[in-house]
This record gives C-alpha cells, sequence and structure tokens, in this order.
C-alpha cells in the first residue's frame, strides 16, 4: 500500500467532479464504481454517481466553508487531495473491513478528523485505490499544517503496512527504518496498549528484551519476523515501534532532544555507470575547470596590479592554500626551507 499527496488544488467543483465521473473514457473504463468509504459527517452526500444535485451540494458544503476563513481569497487552493493505492498483493492480504480500518486510521495520522473530508474508492484502474478530498480550511478557521506533507504521506502508509503486515515495495525499505514512520506508528492504538506490558517497561531493543527474559528465566521462541516469551507471541516490528517510544520517551524524561533519523535511499552500486551519473561528472569537472581558468585569470590580474607581493612561482601560488605547515615544519628538505623562515609559531 502506497500513499501520495498531491499538490494543492484551487477547485472543488472539479476534484468532486473528477471523483464521481472524470476521465473514463481515457482509461477505457465504464463505471469507476466510486464509493464513499468515509466522511466528516458534516457534509451533504450525493446517493450515487448520477446524484447531479447531490454532488452540487457536496460542492458548495466545501465551498461555503473555505469562504467563511477571514482571509478568504478566490486564488487561494484549498483544495487538499491524497491517494491511497492497494497492490494485488495487499487485496489478498486484507478484507473489506481492513481496508475502511486503513482509510480511517490515515485520516487520523494526517489530521483530517477537525476539517472536511471525503474518502472515495474507484476500481478503474488496475489497482485498488481511494482518493481522500478535504478542506485545507479548517473547522476552527485556521488552515491546514502542510509541512512536509508528501513525505509525511509516505511515512504513514510504511506505518500503516507495519500495522497490518503488508509487504513493502521499493523507497518504502528505506524509509521504514526513519524516525517519522516510527513517530507515526507508535500513536496508533495498538502500539499505546503493548506498550503499557511491564516486560517491555524501560526495554531499549530487542537484545535487550531477550537478555531481560533470559534473567527472568523466561522461555523464548524466535523466527524471523516474531518472538513468543512464555507463550505470548510479538511481532518484532511491533516490538520495535515500543522500544522506539521507550528510547524516545527515556530522552525526553533527561530533558535530551531525540535525533531525527531522516530517509537515505540505499546506495546503488551500478550507480556509476548510468548516463546520469556520468553526465553530472561531466558537468562537474567543466566546473572545475572554469573556476581554475577564473583563478588564473584573477591571479595574473593581481600580480600585474601588485607584483611585489605574489610569488614568481606559479606553482607554489597555486600549492599554498594546500600547504601542510606541520609537515614543512618537520622536514629538512630544502624545498620548504624558504616556507619555514616565513612561519611564526
Amino acid at each position: 500500500m502506497i500513499a501520495k499527496a498531491t499538490d494543492k488544488g484551487k477547485s472543488f467543483k472539479g476534484i468532486i467532479n473528477y471523483l464521481f465521473k472524470g476521465k473514463l473514457e481515457s482509461r477505457r473504463a465504464v463505471d469507476k464504481k466510486a464509493t464513499i468509504i468515509a466522511d466528516s459527517g458534516d457534509l451533504e452526500l450525493p446517493v450515487d454517481s448520477e446524484d447531479h444535485e447531490g454532488i452540487k451540494r457536496l460542492i458548495d458544503d466545501f465551498v461555503n466553508q473555505t469562504q467563511s476563513h477571514e482571509d478568504y481569497e478566490p486564488t487561494k487552493p484549498y483544495v487538499g487531495h491524497h491517494i491511497i493505492s492497494f497492490s494485488k498483493d495487499d487485496m489478498l492480504l486484507l478484507n473489506e473491513e481492513q481496508k475502511k480500518e486503513i482509510i480511517e486510521q490515515y485520516i487520523t495520522d494526517a489530521g483530517l478528523r477537525d476539517t472536511q473530508y471525503i474518502a472515495v474508492s474507484h476500481e478503474d484502474t488496475d489497482q485498488f485505490h481511494v482518493h481522500i478530498v478535504f478542506n485545507r480550511c479548517m473547522n476552527n478557521r485556521r488552515m491546514y499544517k502542510d509541512s512536509f506533507e508528501k513525505i509525511k504521506a509516505l511515512e504513514k502508509a510504511v506505518a500503516l503496512n507495519l500495522k497490518y503486515d503488508l509487504p513493502l515495495v521499493g523507497k518504502q525499505k528505506d524509509l521504514a527504518k526513519s524516525s517519522g514512520v516510527w513517530e507515526f506508528r507508535i500513536q496508533h492504538e495498538d502500539i499505546q496498549a503493548l506498550a503499557q506490558d511491564p516486560i517491555l517497561k524501560d526495554i531499549r531493543n530487542l537484545h535487550h528484551f531477550k537478555k531481560a527474559s533470559e534473567a527472568t528465566n523466561r522461555k523464548i521462541v524466535e523466527d524471523e519476523k516474531s518472538i513468543e516469551v512464555d507463550g505470548k507471541k510479538y511481532r518484532k516490528s511491533d516490538l520495535e515501534a515500543v522500544f522506539f517510544k521507550n528510547r524516545r520517551d527515556k530522552a525526553k524524561e533527561k530533558g535530551f532532544t531525540a535525533k531525527k533519523t531522516n530517509y537515505q535511499a540505499t546506495k546503488d552500486k551500478n550507480a556509476k555507470a548510468t548516463p546520469d551519473y556520468q553526465l553530472k561528472q561531466l558537468n562537474y569537472l567543466r566546473q572545475q575547470e572554469k573556476l581554475a581558468e577564473n583563478a588564473t585569470t584573477q591571479k595574473q590580474v593581481s600580480k600585474s596590479e601588485n607584483p611585489a607581493n605574489r610569488p614568481t612561482n606559479p606553482v607554489e601560488f597555486d600549492n599554498r592554500q594546500n600547504f601542510n605547515y606541520k609537515k614543512a615544519w618537520q622536514t629538512d628538505d630544502d624545498e620548504f626551507l624558504s616556507k619555514k623562515k616565513r612561519m611564526k609559531f
């Protein structure tokens, strides 16, 4: 399962019409099978995609809230739009209730409970997906906090994949190691409940957990994805979330700020063989050559203006900024004698 935050929009009419009827011909679909999965409860919803009056009332509800904002401007982008897409493998692992739970949890993680929103599923492509359209003008008339919105959408999806044990794809495997994902994961109810387990209190990592269990003569049975202690089974990914919470809470108690682990993509060993890399390398070399030419020109101009203060040997001038004075002081070579005399320690 993946999630994407699109760019801000300016037309609720355009996006709402798209939810129920748009772009059918280009995708060779007879029916988008648009189904309302969730909504904020303060919107007038259409009965189906043929309920044109209901669709119009839905659009008006969104527009009226934006126009009530004290700083309302018609040209400002008030439309929020996120897309959640499920792969074929995801669909085999999830039932209808779990898919709805994922959407509801994503809405909570995205902070949309305090604004107007509607989630509509589509089946007009190879992948089942859900569009979440929301009002960036919140119910309290403040604007939706959208800093790092796109990367946070990716982090929320990874956190939900971990919760429902769905496969991670592509960059998600690297993103799963970032603290941003764990920050969302520890807010989920199952992790909050698991953190109350007495044997997990103050445990920092899996190794610490095993040692603490062995010290109290608890029986441990472990496999790749889970660990069982005295007959109670834990998923390792859930334990990692609890351990992250424990480390973060302990750091806060001591007055420290937990270091944020940012997303870093796995380095491709064959990257240097790609045309893009070679082009970047060529551009870099050209840039260095240009800088060297400019430096030579500048030296010649400076030398002609004040030759007495410049070394006569251009090679000596070029190497001056990289000169190792400590090495020069410790050597007896004639090459460095003149420099030794100029040095003052």
